[in-house]
C-alpha cells in the first residue's frame, strides 16, 4: 500500500520549479526508475533537484545533484543546460547533462571490494504551467 501511496503523491509531484522568466530556477524531479526483474530493488527510487540560472527567455545553465537506488545508492553530479520555448501560458524545454555519477555503499555483489561509480548523460524534454506567480509543474 506504502508504494502506490507514494507512486501516486510521486506522479502528482513529477517536476517542481520557480515559474519565472529570469533568475534562480529550481526544478526537483520524484520518480521510479524502470528497470528489470534480476534488479535487486523492484521499484528503485530516484530524487533529483537541478538547480539553474535562467538566462533571458531561452536559457538555464546550472547543476544537478541527487540521489538514485539502483543495485547501490548513487549521488549523480552533473552540468545541465536547458533551452526554453514560449508557449501561451506554459514553456516548453529541451535539455541536457553531462557528469559523473558517484557510488555511496559498498556493493552487495560477491568479489567486488570498491564501487566505482560512472559517467553519466541524458536528454530531457518537458512541458512548465503555472500554477502560481512562483511555482509550477
Amino acid at each position: 500500500m506504502k508504494k502506490i501511496l507514494f507512486f501516486f503523491s510521486a506522479l502528482s509531484l513529477v517536476y517542481g520549479s520557480a515559474a519565472q522568466n529570469s533568475g534562480y530556477m529550481n526544478f526537483t524531479t520524484f520518480g521510479i526508475l524502470a528497470g528489470t526483474s534480476s534488479d535487486e530493488n523492484p521499484a528503485p527510487l530516484s530524487v533529483v533537484m537541478e538547480h539553474n540560472y535562467r538566462i533571458g527567455n531561452r536559457w538555464a545553465p546550472g547543476i544537478m545533484t541527487g540521489i538514485e537506488q539502483l543495485n547501490e545508492n548513487l549521488m549523480p553530479l552533473a552540468l545541465n543546460l536547458k533551452f526554453f520555448i514560449q508557449a501561451k501560458k506554459s514553456t516548453f524545454f529541451l535539455a541536457g547533462l553531462g557528469g559523473y555519477s558517484v557510488s555511496l555503499e559498498k556493493p552487495a555483489i560477491e568479489g567486488i571490494k570498491k564501487a566505482r561509480g560512472g559517467f553519466l548523460a541524458g536528454l530531457e524534454t518537458g512541458w512548465i504551467i503555472p500554477v502560481n506567480p512562483g511555482a509550477a509543474v
